[in-house]
């Protein structure tokens, strides 16, 4: 584990539609454009559906009895529990209400850090993205103060704003035209 003091809420990750803009307010990612109700599962080593799922502190089960995760008002993800240097990926499963599924995962890493005197320092997460098909890390470092804290060092935050778009709605045809031509052409057949 990073560490049983080393608990804090970083609001590294938050759920934002596909025009909305991340602000940094002091050390917590916010946007008018977050999405509340998305849900993800935490895959072990490998973004395939039949990887090991993590299933961590304030981790809900689904109908299907696998154990997901799910954004919060503000369109943050809190995720607590992950062991240090592991790879993990965040999967999309369900999309906020009215948004398409955003189909790529994105790989984490914890990276614990000590001292030359092996002493716990805080730890780096990474997230590896994709962007314009090639891959980039965007990786924040959070030190620990030795009062049970975590904090931000500042100016590192750089907190990942993952996308939906909203889904393509068909336009409407037809109209009450056609209904009056339906019932006109049923009573001159019965009339016949």
């Amino acid at each position: 584990k990073l560490s049983e003091s080393a608990t804090s809420t970083t609001n590294q990750f938050i759920k934002i539609d596909a025009d909305g803009t991340v602000k940094v307010d002091g050390n917590t990612a916010t946007s008018e454009d977050a999405l509340p109700g998305a849900q993800f599962q935490v895959r072990i080593a490998d973004s395939g559906e039949k990887a090991q799922l993590f299933a961590g502190p304030g981790s809900k089960t689904g109908d299907d009895g696998k154990a997901y995760y799910e954004t919060k008002e503000d369109g943050s993800l809190e995720i607590t529990g992950l062991d240090a240097d592991k790879v993990y990926y965040l999967v999309e499963t369900k999309a906020p209400t009215g948004y398409t599924l955003n189909q790529t995962p994105i790989k984490i890493s914890a990276i614990e850090k000590k001292d030359v005197n092996g002493k716990f320092t805080g730890y780096d997460i990474v997230m590896t993205v994709n962007e314009d098909g090639k891959e980039k890390d965007i990786s924040n470092t959070y030190t620990f103060n030795g009062e049970n804290k975590v904090t931000t060092l500042e100016g590192t935050l750089n907190p990942y704003g993952f996308k939906n778009s909203t889904l393509a709605s068909l336009p409407s045809t037809g109209g009450i035209g056609t209904t009056i031509f339906t019932i006109g052409g049923c009573a001159i057949m019965i009339a016949a």
